[in-house]
């Protein structure tokens, strides 16, 4: 603290303390000690300078909040910026494998973010195709895939979705049996 706020930190001398038969029953000590109402302007000034900085970060992200709501509001060639011509939000290709760790069933949930053909394939861990089922042409929305993995030896199995032949992998792990 001292180096911090050295004007707050003080030398002081305790006397002897006496004894009852007269004597000393402890020595004269020095030693430092603490003005903590002196650190009450410092922690004032501290708070007030982060809730100026909580502020000037507001502000940031309102100004960001707007600069998205006007990009996707602007035209780009007959289709929204950031969202569809309907003004729908722009989808995002993902997939989720729920549960994972799986048991005996699991879903691959994905998402298609432009229409496309839609393949999803699984591996094992030496790259060998276990499954791989073509879901046809698809429009950008969310999807579900019922998936049995009973006959499945435990191990790790990597999922791919292909949307146009780009393709997103995501790890499974399939559980031995109880």
């Amino acid at each position: 603290m001292e180096q911090l706020y050295p004007h707050l930190v003080a030398e002081v001398n305790r006397p002897a303390v006496p004894a009852m038969d007269g004597g000393e029953a402890e020595g004269p000590m020095t030693f430092k000690a603490m003005n903590y109402e002196g650190l009450i302007p410092e922690l004032t000034a501290a708070l007030q300078q982060e809730h100026q900085l909580v502020q000037q970060l507001a502000a940031q992200v309102q100004s960001l909040q707007q600069q998205v709501s006007a990009c996707c509001a602007a035209d780009v060639q007959g289709t929204r910026a950031m969202g569809t011509a309907v003004g729908l939000p722009l989808l995002e290709t993902d997939l989720r494998i729920v549960p994972n760790p799986v048991a005996d069933r699991t879903e691959l949930r994905y998402t298609v973010g432009s229409a496309g053909r839609v393949r999803l394939e699984v591996t094992d861990q030496m790259g060998r195709l276990v499954f791989s089922q073509d879901e046809g042409l698809r429009e950008p929305a969310p999807y579900t895939f019922g998936w049995d993995t009973t006959l499945l030896a435990a191990g790790t199995y990597f999922c791919t979705l292909y949307v146009n032949d780009e393709p997103l992998v995501k790890k499974a792990v399939k559980l031995a049996a109880r």
